[in-house]
């Protein structure tokens, strides 16, 4: 909730403390997925790219190893680091994560979702972004 009214450094103090939590727990790895997740989003609306990175990385491989790498969940973790490369001027790296992401979602919702033309137009933007260069 904080975090989706931008109130960045509360979110990301609940966030931090949560993920210690749930690392200290070591039971439901899926919660600890989802924790770095969305702290790594956090950070990456404040800008801080390099903390960002890891914790999707490490929810990315969970959410893989837990759900199948074919879950509309690890889509949305593909969507948010290609996101984080996007802005980074990564395109190269962010360009397969968008077509995996797209391929999970078009397989899992074949007559469309919300989330399909998200993706799509993230992928778009970043289409447009590469042609500038």
């Amino acid at each position: 909730m904080a975090r989706t009214v931008a109130d960045y450094d509360r979110a990301q103090e609940w966030l931090e403390r949560l993920l210690k939590i749930r690392e200290a727990e070591g039971k439901d790895e899926l919660a600890l997925a989802r924790i770095q997740h969305d702290l790594a989003w956090c950070y990456e609306d404040q800008g801080e790219y390099g903390r960002a990175e890891p914790l999707y990385r490490r929810s990315l491989e969970i959410k893989e190893k837990s759900l199948g790498k074919e879950h509309p969940s690890v889509a949305a973790t593909l969507n948010n680091l290609a996101e984080l490369y996007k802005a980074q001027g990564r395109y190269e790296e962010a360009k397969p994560l968008y077509q995996r992401c797209l391929s999970i979602l078009r397989t899992t919702f074949p007559n469309g979702h919300p989330n399909i033309d998200a993706g799509q137009a993230n992928y778009d933007d970043l289409k447009r972004k590469m042609a500038e260069q």
